[in-house]
């Protein structure tokens, strides 16, 4: 009898020292498989390539150097050197980085050392603390204390690993705010190019609209032409000034954001000047593979990071309902002689170890692991949903390239058109069976079509940034560069 009570108590101890049980992970792309890449459809107009999708290519690390923009490249540059978001998300993760350190150091030993000095006189009523019975001494005193509490759940360790998954999802705000950061000023800069392009188009057509209404005048005051066309020519002037006013806004607007982006302070500074047509639009386009996707996501690394702590926390919440172990130890001395404070009759020692157990709570510890076991099939949920959300981004973004280049086709074709016009009432013009009304209204359709062309270019390059954001971009290599300046690699 006695035997088995041994034995059941060394398997309940060998089942104790024994870690808490770790969730497996799941499969980080949830068994969704690769779609099929769209086929590349063919060059939209002479002066746009063709865009081919390759599911086994990844963003590269500065993936705007694709658009040969130099201006675009420095305005990267400084917006990475500048930009207030990224510099306190690099904070954060340096925050996130020593309590995760700190966490860890908490697993180990501590030891303090103390040291005391202390003149008294003690009352003639009490007998002398000292072996001498002297009523006036100076005590001199040291002592070592060392304390380590034994983790025998696995508790200390599930708080290590909440720590470090809070560090992760720190890294991956980081991430999300240096992607964030290059596509906006990506796209920003492609929308100025664009509105500078599309003022250029506009003012040029206010201009062959005032002619036209000139003219008009000039005919009506010979008799050639009626009040009613020259209300109608003043009407399309006007329409003509009216498209110029919320072109105006949008780069004033524009050029502020691209300033926030950059860390300077708005209307500071002029905008940079980056033409449309000097940008060089990517032809080789990386694929949806969910594979890839969970790695490379920045808010996806965060909702895995987030399940890895909702799994820790309940390791946490499971440790606290059974026992904990604490181990105690101290030396050290004391004398009324400083220098033979730690001499042999003045040495003193103790150690120790002591159990606590939770005997009754009103189930305060079972329903705090109750609402972890919760909180852990919430962040199962999450994780999913997230992971569905950024295959449908990237889904939404290939499907509206593809329409991007059917758009941008027509607007070649109309441009196309409207320049045969143009050539058309230019020669009967010359020939002398047409008149100049009917050529400037062709110029004018001339560039309301190449208006149309540049907007539908416009939304091709964006689209474009789109996507390299949605397969998640670029991660920041400064918190990895100043890991290994400290000699440290930090969390993983």
């Amino acid at each position: 009898m006695r035997r088995g009570a041994e034995a059941a108590w060394i398997g309940l101890c060998l089942a104790a020292c024994s870690p808490a049980p770790t969730l497996p992970p799941p499969d980080p792309t949830l068994g969704f498989r690769p779609l099929a890449a769209p086929v590349a459809a063919p060059a939209p107009t002479p002066d746009d390539p063709a865009q081919q999708v390759t599911a086994d290519l990844s963003p590269a690390q500065r993936w705007w150097t694709a658009f040969g923009s130099p201006e675009l490249d420095a305005l990267e540059a400084e917006g990475l050197r500048a930009n207030a978001d990224l510099a306190a998300a690099r904070a954060g993760l340096k925050s996130a980085q020593e309590l995760y350190r700190a966490q860890r150091a908490a697993t180990l030993p501590s030891v303090q050392l103390g040291a005391a000095a202390a003149r008294s006189r003690n009352s003639n009523t009490f007998a002398s603390p000292l072996a001498s019975n002297a009523s006036y001494y100076t005590l001199y005193s040291t002592q070592l204390t060392a304390g380590y509490v034994v983790d025998l759940f696995g508790g200390q360790r599930a708080q290590v690993r909440l720590a470090r998954a809070q560090a992760e999802a720190q890294r991956c705000a980081v991430d999300a705010a240096y992607g964030a950061l290059t596509a906006n000023i990506a796209a920003t800069v492609v929308q100025l190019a664009s509105l500078n392009a599309q003022r250029d188009e506009v003012e040029a057509t206010v201009s062959l609209s005032q002619r036209a209404l000139d003219i008009t005048e000039q005919l009506h005051a010979g008799g050639e032409a009626s009040a009613s066309d020259v209300a109608a020519a003043r009407s399309v002037l006007e329409q003509a000034r009216a498209a110029l006013p919320p072109i105006l806004r949008q780069q004033q607007q524009a050029a502020d954001i691209l300033a926030v982006l950059l860390g300077r302070q708005p209307g500071a500074q002029a905008p940079p000047v980056v033409r449309l047509d000097a940008l060089t639009l990517p032809t080789r386009l990386p694929g949806p593979v969910p594979a890839a996707l969970v790695g490379r996501r920045p808010d996806i690394r965060a909702a895995r990071a987030n399940l890895d702590a909702a799994a820790a926390l309940r390791g946490v919440a499971v440790a606290a309902r059974l026992p904990s172990l604490t181990l105690a130890a101290s030396g050290g001395g004391a004398a009324t002689d400083f220098a033979r404070v730690l001499a042999e009759p003045n040495t003193l020692w103790t150690f120790g170890a002591s159990v606590s157990q939770t005997v009754f709570d009103a189930g305060a510890l079972r329903h705090r692991q109750t609402a972890a076991d919760a909180a852990l099939e919430q962040a199962k949920l999450q994780y999913r949903s997230v992971v569905l959300g950024a295959l449908q981004a990237t889904q939404d973004l290939l499907q509206a390239l593809g329409a991007d280049s059917d758009a941008l086709a027509s607007a070649g074709r109309a441009v196309e058109a409207s320049e045969r016009i143009q050539r058309i009432q230019a020669r009967q013009r010359a020939l002398g069976q047409g008149g100049r009304l009917a050529e400037l209204s062709a110029e004018a359709a001339l560039h309301q079509a190449r208006l149309a062309l540049i907007q539908a270019r416009t939304a091709r390059y964006a689209d474009t940034i789109g996507l390299f954001q949605a397969l998640g971009g670029s991660a920041d290599p400064a918190p990895a560069a100043t890991a290994a300046k400290t000699g440290g690699s930090g969390p993983t």
